[in-house]
Order: structure tokens, then sequence, then C-alpha cells
């Protein structure tokens, strides 16, 4: 079979995928202590990190999928990463709440209209 940009970006999401399962299911803190810290400590490298990835997928995505294929598969993950955060309600409210009462900065208002100008996009193709 011959592998192209989809099977490729789902074969990386398996195999992490198996391997943070693995590591949780032997110590919840190494995962912790060696990805989650050393990943999101740096919050100016994990944000160019993800947003050049993100880019890098969606013009990937747009090659083959139609912006409103795009927001249906990511209504499915969102419900996904929404169950899982679930499970731990009370925590995720204390941390929503101290994010409320703070100001936006400006890559999260860059963020917020990329979304809007996204969301325009599915609707201009739906209607």
């Amino acid at each position: 079979m011959v592998m192209g940009s989809f099977e490729w970006i789902a074969l990386v999401v398996v195999v992490l995928s198996l391997i943070k399962i693995f590591v949780l299911l032997v110590n919840k803190g190494i995962w912790y202590r060696n990805v989650t810290k050393k990943v999101y400590g740096s919050n100016g490298v994990a944000r160019l990190v993800f947003g050049v990835l993100a880019l890098w997928l969606f013009y990937v995505l747009m090659q083959s999928l139609s912006i409103v294929e795009v927001f249906a598969v990511m209504a499915f993950a969102s419900c996904m990463i929404a169950y899982a955060f679930s499970h731990y309600s009370k925590e995720l409210l204390v941390f929503v709440e101290s994010i409320v009462k703070k100001k936006w900065s400006v890559s999260m208002i860059v963020y917020i209209l990329v979304w809007l100008g996204l969301c325009v996009w599915v609707l201009v193709e739906l209607f």
C-alpha cells in the first residue's frame, strides 16, 4: 500500500496515541514530567510549533477535503476531547474561571479572528 499524506498523518497520530496510552498506564507522572511540562512550559515555543503544525495540516487537508468536511471532522475531535475533559469537570471549571478573568492577548484575538473567518467560510459553502 502506498501511503499518502492522510495515511502518514494518521500513522503519526496512532503511534503517538499508543505511546501516550502505554506511558499513562505505566505511570501518569512520566508523561506529565517528560512531555506535558516540557511542551507547555515554553509557552511561546509551543504556540509557534502548534501554529505551524496547524497551518501545515490545514494545507494538507484542504488538498483533498472541503472546509465543511474539515469542520465535520473537527466536530468529532471536539466531542472526543470534551468527553475526556468531562471526567475532570470540577478541575476544568476552576481552570476556565481563572482564564475568564484574564484579558485577551493579541495572539488570542488573532486566534478568534481566524475561527470567525473559518466559520464564515463554512457558512458561505453551506448556503
